[in-house]
């Protein structure tokens, strides 16, 4: 950052710093944030700081499960091989297993069904 350049955010002064002194810090104090620093760089990790300090999250994957569903039922077309089963499941990187569960159920149905036996196949 150019030192008459205005701060965007309150953690500008990050980008001055070297990315291995960043990861080493974030790997000794903050493992969680290395891994967040890794995926999203440090846009991510500040906006987590920003909105979550403090806050233990445990993000869980119904919502991507049940997302996963919907698309399935809106997107599965036995007549165009694109948006077969088996496309599908590898496009959203889930068993093959669960696009069927998906087509066998409704918008109203629980996910829980679904997300149990994800939860089986992972374990």
């Amino acid at each position: 950052m150019n030192e008459t350049e205005e701060p965007k955010s309150k953690y500008d002064w990050l980008l001055d710093m070297k990315q291995t002194e960043l990861r080493a810090v974030l790997k000794q104090h903050e493992g969680d944030m290395l891994h967040a620093y890794d995926k999203g760089g440090i846009d991510l990790v500040t906006a987590l700081w920003e909105h979550l300090a403090g806050i233990p999250v445990y993000p869980s994957k119904k919502a991507f499960y049940k997302l996963a569903a919907m698309y399935v039922r809106q997107h599965y077309d036995p007549a165009d091989s694109a948006f077969s089963k088996k496309m599908l499941a590898a496009r959203i990187g889930v068993s093959l297993r669960f696009v069927e569960l998906a087509l066998a159920t409704t918008d109203k149905t629980d996910v829980r069904q679904i997300d149990a036996f994800e939860k089986q196949a992972e374990g």
